[in-house]
């Protein structure tokens, strides 16, 4: 977890709710998967593509998440942790498990209690906390919210309000570790997609 997000939104959306001076380069895709191109937003509020993954040394598969428990400890992540971004995402799948079977689940915002008189149309764009250099970001992930601890036991750090300001301040990073905690917004939705009925047997033999 996060093996995959989505970003479906336009630029004149993301550039109104993170208050963006220009409209950003999108991803070419909606669905990202790592070694694709992710919107960050860094200090400043400036935006850029970047990687998604940083390569590994030691395995030829890249490093997209990493624990926010041991964000400050590995060696991978030193040189990143000067530069800190968010990652933006409308959606990310994750999958619960019910002995062999899995069922997949759409998590995003929706419209909480503290946002029901926005004027906006488009529900809250995600702002995953994340870690940059010149080409790659990865994704902080931390234990899992309650609304969906029961389909898996991590999720992305979500960051919301006045977070994504601090978290991309120029504080050490060692100042800002307190905001990397399971969210708890009251507008995060959990949907279970209904799996397809079983093929019923063709009794005409057609």
């Amino acid at each position: 977890m996060c093996s995959r997000f989505e970003l479906n939104t336009t630029p004149r959306a993301l550039a109104r709710q993170f208050s963006l001076s220009a409209a950003p380069a999108m991803p070419n895709q909606p669905e990202i998967r790592p070694t694709d191109w992710a919107l960050v937003i860094g200090s400043n509020a400036e935006t850029s593509l970047r990687i998604w993954g940083i390569p590994a040394p030691w395995d030829g598969k890249p490093v997209f998440n990493t624990r926010a428990e041991t964000v400050l400890e590995k060696p991978i992540f030193k040189p990143f942790l000067a530069k800190r971004c968010v990652i933006t995402a409308t959606m990310f799948p994750e999958w619960r498990k019910d002995g062999k079977a899995r069922y997949r689940n759409e998590i995003s915002r929706g419209w909480g209690v503290d946002e029901q008189d926005s004027p906006y149309i488009e529900p809250p764009i995600m702002a995953f906390a994340g870690l940059m250099d010149e080409t790659h970001t990865t994704i902080i992930t931390c234990a899992a919210a309650p609304r969906m601890a029961h389909v898996h036991g991590r999720m992305p750090v979500i960051l919301a309000g006045d977070a994504v300001h601090t978290w991309l301040d120029d504080a050490p990073i060692e100042q800002r570790a307190s905001l990397l905690t399971p969210y708890t917004g009251n507008d995060l939705m959990v949907v279970e997609e209904t799996p397809p009925p079983p093929k019923q047997p063709d009794l005409f033999g057609t």
